[in-house]
């Protein structure tokens, strides 16, 4: 009776809750929302159940949440929420895990970057919460960003964590705990030997935790591991130490015994935190040098950081030795602040063992990485002539280090396109580096001598030496080398106006950067994609690229520099002139500590542009000499043709037509001695717009077409649509000029430089029908049949103007 009492009861209460819950629908639609339902009770699941069968009349929804990986099989909420599926009185709605964009979206808000989140950082995220957005936020929330990889578990996760697995049998828990210090992956066999339980035991508590929702099956394979990897963490960081110890030394015995390949990482892994480092070292280098062999360099850098940790003090050459080896995946990884740091930590213990000549050989890689922290020409050509005079006394057995330092000092000088120096250096690098079988330091000397020549105008010869350089190194595989000679070639195509043959280049070079994992060459070639994307009218893309670019490269001030001016284009380029002053102040800024020509150059170049749109022609002019002095300072010309124009629109619009004709007959002089294809229509175009601005009609048409015609054959838009306007507007209309109106003689220059209907309509602010009509007004008063003979009056016209022009000055 006290059962079927209390029965009874239990239902009045369901019933008068369910009719609680359903009285909430009666003052209007509403949607009641309930939060971590796994941890309800049987009552309130009941009254749930219940409502759920009545909901269809009432304007109410019920939103509940939970999470799957607390349901374990006798959960009430499991048989519950299976028969109200079964009835159909709910829908389920299951959340996946974030994907990488999402990861990367999610944390770029939560850091307050404008930028988008750095790619390593989504990966490390990824790594370690799999995507689940509370594990990302506290994880964001409790360390810094380049912390991730190494924080600890956040207190919230740990907790609940360590309080779920408060309720595993304690087989299972043993399992759970061995497992933790084996890793995020783990085999019945390492189980059953870190916990000494039998086999039917360690099967029964694995799936214990599946069923718990702590580890799952590796499919295809007989492996296991974790959920989320912080669930890995939490357990091992609450493992005591003496117990954590005594499982990582019968795990490392158990791996050990095995002799399976690729077994290294792990044995240094579990022989450190048991204690026995000078082993854990060797085991730690043997690795680095195994995930070198196939790119993974972030892992072997972080692999001989185990390696010096580990080793034995005493040993200063073995140590100096492995600090070089570090450096140098340091540097492949675009750590340059840390790279230049453990280079001449291991230079310093090398030179106090008296080791000058490897010393020395080190000088070119901190010379590289120093630049890359912006360290200027004399600085880096100090440490590299220095390190030359180390070598030298050591006669034929420093012939290859002294081919190296000079190929060293042939890349510095190219970098500040000190082109003759660079050449000097290269050549007698080349000489010495084939005289010793130096294939490694010849193909680093034929990519520096491929910028050189380019650089002098020689183009075919640098593209052929850039061929060359890139097919050597695929050939015999040595990855750094063909990664540079992809940036080389591609970096100088973008700048020199080769659009197309830069972005073959660097589409594949990035490509190739990112499989082989040398990220400072990625980024850089991804920077002036960037550019290249920019000059041919790609903005949207352009900016996305830049973004990623300088998100992504944040360590190398090259990378940066380039990303930071592109996107300042960019804002000038949509008229956004404070963004764009922002972008390319910080460029220069950033550009003034290398004082390299290629990257002061493109920013005074943007700043002259805005000071033009701005219409402080003082300042744009100023600039632009500033950039000539640069130019001139080493003897190049290649970054001076868009100056060239620049400057001529400030001298005319300052009316200063003497200083216009001779910043045209210095500056293009200087390019036109260069002859570099893709920046003579600079010299063309500003003769037009001198023409154009001294009444010379014919000459500016002339010359300005030449001008459109080059920029067009080389996809550079922004000058093109200069050119173009120039052409309709900077060509003056001379009086009299029947039969045709104001405006009909606009639309027939246009006509004349071979634009579409529609095209004209987009310039002239006009309804494409209407510019056709003004055309079929053009050709019938002038006897026209085709639009070609628009152009052939326009020029007989201007040359009947001109000689006029010229009469009455010669009267007068």
């Amino acid at each position: 009776m006290g059962k079927m009492e209390a029965g009874r009861r239990r239902r009045v209460i369901v019933e008068r809750l369910v009719a609680a819950v359903l009285d909430l629908g009666e003052a209007g639609p509403l949607v009641a929302f309930l939060e971590d339902l796994h941890w309800t009770d049987d009552l309130t699941l009941d009254v749930l159940a219940r409502a759920a069968r009545r909901l269809g009349t009432t304007p109410l929804v019920i939103w509940a949440t939970f999470r799957t990986d607390e349901l374990a099989p006798s959960t009430p909420m499991r048989r519950w929420r299976a028969d109200l599926l079964a009835r159909r009185d709910a829908i389920e709605i299951a959340v996946p895990r974030l994907t990488r964009d999402e990861v990367a979206a999610m944390t770029a808000v939560m850091i307050g970057d404008s930028l988008p989140a750095p790619a390593i950082l989504v990966a490390r995220l990824l790594e370690r919460t799999d995507g689940v957005p509370l594990y990302i936020e506290e994880l964001l929330s409790a360390s810094s960003s380049a912390a991730i990889a190494d924080a600890r578990v956040p207190d919230t996760l740990a907790d609940a964590v360590i309080q779920r697995a408060a309720h595993l049998t304690h087989d299972a828990r043993d399992v759970a705990n061995a497992a933790a210090v084996i890793g995020r992956s783990f085999t019945l066999p390492l189980l059953t030997r870190a916990t000494t339980l039998d086999p039917d035991r360690v099967l029964n508590a694995i799936d214990e935790l599946r069923d718990r929702h702590f580890a799952r099956s590796v499919q295809g394979t007989h492996a296991f591991d974790f959920r989320h990897a912080l669930i890995r963490d939490a357990l091992y960081e609450a493992l005591p130490l003496g117990t954590r110890i005594a499982i990582h030394r019968r795990v490392a015995d158990t791996i050990r015994e095995s002799g399976v390949d690729g077994r290294e990482r792990a044995l240094a892994w579990h022989l450190e935190q048991a204690g026995d480092l000078e082993e854990a070292s060797g085991f730690a280098v043997k690795a680095a040098q195994m995930a070198r062999g196939l790119s993974s360099h972030r892992e072997a850098a972080s692999l001989y950081q185990q390696a010096l940790r580990t080793l034995p003090p005493g040993n200063d050459r073995r140590r100096a030795r492995l600090l070089a080896e570090y450096g140098r995946e340091l540097v492949a990884t675009d750590e340059n602040v840390a790279a230049a740091e453990v280079l001449s930590q291991a230079r310093a213990l090398l030179l106090v063992g008296g080791d000058r000549v490897e010393a020395a050989e080190l000088v070119p890689t901190i010379v590289a990485a120093r630049h890359l922290q912006g360290d200027d020409i004399d600085k880096r050509a100090r440490l590299l002539r220095d390190a030359l005079t180390d070598v030298d006394p050591a006669g034929e057995a420093a012939r290859a280090p002294r081919a190296r330092i000079l190929a060293g000092l042939a890349a510095a000088y190219m970098l500040d396109r000190q082109l003759e120096e660079a050449e000097r250096h290269g050549d007698e690098a080349l000489v010495v580096s084939r005289a010793v079988g130096d294939e490694l330091t010849e193909i680093n000397v034929i990519a520096t001598l491929g910028v050189v020549h380019v650089f002098a105008g020689r183009m075919d010869a640098g593209w052929a030496l850039f061929e060359e350089s890139l097919e050597r190194a695929r050939v015999a595989q040595y990855e750094a080398e063909a990664a540079r000679t992809f940036r080389m070639v591609g970096s100088c195509a973008s700048v020199l106006v080769e659009y197309e043959r830069g972005e073959h280049w660097l589409r594949e070079g990035i490509a190739y950067a990112e499989r082989v994992e040398l990220w400072n060459h990625r980024h850089y070639m991804a920077a002036h994609l960037a550019h290249v994307l920019w000059a041919t009218g790609r903005l949207e893309e352009a900016e996305g690229v830049a973004k990623r670019a300088l998100a992504d490269g944040r360590e190398g001030i090259t990378t940066r520099i380039t990303a930071l001016y592109v996107l300042g284009y960019i804002h000038l380029e949509r008229g956004e002139l404070s963004a764009a002053t922002a972008l390319l102040d910080e460029a220069l800024a950033a550009a003034g500590t290398m004082r390299e020509l290629q990257r002061v150059s493109p920013p005074l170049w943007g700043l002259a542009e805005v000071a033009l749109a701005k219409s402080d022609t003082g300042q744009a002019l100023h600039l632009c000499r500033r950039a000539r002095a640069e130019s001139e300072r080493v003897g190049d010309a290649a970054y001076l043709f868009p100056f060239l124009t620049t400057g001529t629109r400030a001298l005319i619009a300052g009316g200063d037509m003497k200083g216009a004709r001779e910043w045209a007959a210095d500056v293009g002089g200087m390019i036109a001695r260069r002859a570099i294809p893709g920046t003579l229509p600079a010299v063309a175009h500003a003769s037009g717009l001198i023409a154009a601005a001294e009444r010379r009609s014919a000459l500016a048409r002339r010359l300005l077409t030449e001008a459109l015609e080059g920029w067009r054959s080389r996809r550079r838009v922004r000058s093109a649509r200069e050119a173009e306007r120039d052409l309709a507007k900077g060509v003056a209309r001379p009086a009299g000029w029947a039969p045709l109106t104001a405006r009909e003689f606009e639309v027939a220059q246009f006509v004349a430089i071979g634009l579409t209907n529609g095209q004209i309509a987009d310039r002239l602010v006009l309804a494409p029908r209407t510019v056709a009509s003004h055309v079929e007004h053009i050709l019938a008063k002038i006897g026209a049949a085709r639009r070609a003979e628009v152009a052939a009056w326009i020029t007989r016209r201007e040359r009947e103007a001109s000689r006029e022009g010229v009469g009455s000055s010669a009267k007068g």
